[in-house]
């Protein structure tokens, strides 16, 4: 009996002991199933703190290209605005330097213009040495601010109607003139004397429509520039406006002056 007592409380002892070490085995492994989750969570956070920073130099890296695009679009911007300033600027240039080259070019025209020999005719008269042989007389005077080289012409004298329907005749080729120069405000006369007297029905008509004396010749010279120049001139004593004449001097000489024609007078 006692024996049986004894063998219980054996078995119930080591029934107590096993539970007690189960218990403890589940407590044991517990906490570290607990540990290993609070592990994998530990980690977790790790592993998103290492990969904001990539994101964020991903982030930095994107907008710095966006702004080095940007610049990139200004600065081509600007390049074209500069180009096209330029060739304003370019074309202006050339502008001004067609204006400075056509002022200077004026500017010496003008100059040129206002120093060069002008060789005009201030007077011309007809004098009748004896009603039948007039005399012409044409002043050539140098108008302009320096000589004229080489001053040659010629003067004839005919009578015409008026108005003139022909070619009045002209000296022929080779005809030998006298050459000089002719300073500023000088004047040389040129004379035309006629050798045969006039016929006496002409001589009625002489100074009208039917009996014009026309007074003609030309002038030619180099200015100070080498520059060749010319006068032409052609006087008529007659016309359709009719004649004045002054009375007779002592010598009996009478002086008319003459009037330029319409055309035959130019120069250059």
């Amino acid at each position: 009996m006692n024996t049986r007592n004894q063998a219980v409380r054996h078995f119930v002892l080591l029934a107590i002991l096993v539970a007690t070490g189960a218990g403890t085995v589940v407590a044991q492994g517990l906490p570290e199933q607990k540990k290993g989750l609070n592990t994998d969570q530990a980690k977790q956070p790790d592993k998103a703190t290492a990969e904001q920073p990539i994101d964020r130099i991903l982030a930095a890296e994107a907008a710095k290209g966006n702004a080095d695009n940007e610049i990139q679009n200004r600065l081509a911007k600007y390049t074209r605005w500069l180009v096209l300033v330029g060739v304003v600027q370019f074309v202006a240039l050339i502008g001004q330097g067609v204006v400075f080259f056509l002022t200077l070019r004026s500017m010496g025209g003008t100059a040129q213009r206002q120093l060069r020999a002008y060789l005009c005719v201030p007077t011309t008269l007809i004098k009748f040495l004896k009603p039948d042989l007039p005399e012409v007389h044409v002043h050539i005077k140098n108008c302009g601010q320096t000589p004229a080289y080489d001053v040659h012409g010629w003067i004839h004298m005919w009578i015409e109607d008026y108005p003139l329907k022909v070619l009045l005749p002209e000296p022929p080729q080779g005809f030998k003139k006298s050459r000089e120069v002719l300073g500023p405000d000088s004047i040389r006369i040129f004379v035309n004397a006629r050798d045969v007297p006039i016929s006496g029905r002409s001589l009625s008509l002489l100074g009208t429509p039917l009996g014009t004396i026309y007074v003609y010749g030309e002038v030619r010279y180099r200015d100070a520039f080498g520059v060749e120049r010319f006068t032409k001139y052609r006087f008529i004593y007659g016309g359709t406006e009719g004649v004045r004449k002054s009375k007779p001097d002592a010598e009996g000489v009478v002086t008319a002056l003459l009037k330029p024609d319409s055309d035959g007078n130019d120069a250059n």
